[in-house]
């Protein structure tokens, strides 16, 4: 998930365009392109967390901008064991 999906899409066609051509114009024109959208998501999250605070703030922080990047293991290494370890260790963890 992405908090701006449409640009995402956009620029996604763009490089595609850039790739189709190989010529350094198309490459030219998906780094402007791409600077733009940056600069104007930007000023609207910024606009949104005027309006909604923490609330945005705590979503934007949990969902990227443009690309989704794969989910985190929200747990640490040595504190993740099997549910059968966990069962066996009885109530009293």
């Amino acid at each position: 998930m992405v908090r701006h999906p449409i640009y995402t899409g956009i620029l996604i066609g763009f490089l595609g365009m850039a790739i189709a051509i190989s010529q350094v114009r198309g490459f030219i024109a998906f780094a402007l392109i791409f600077l733009a959208f940056w600069i104007k998501l930007r000023m609207e999250e910024e606009w949104m967390r005027s309006q909604f605070g923490e609330t945005y703030a705590t979503s934007a922080r949990q969902t990227a901008a443009l690309v989704a990047l794969p989910p985190q293991n929200r747990l640490h290494p040595e504190t993740h064991c099997s549910r059968r370890e966990d069962v066996s260790k009885g109530p009293d963890r």
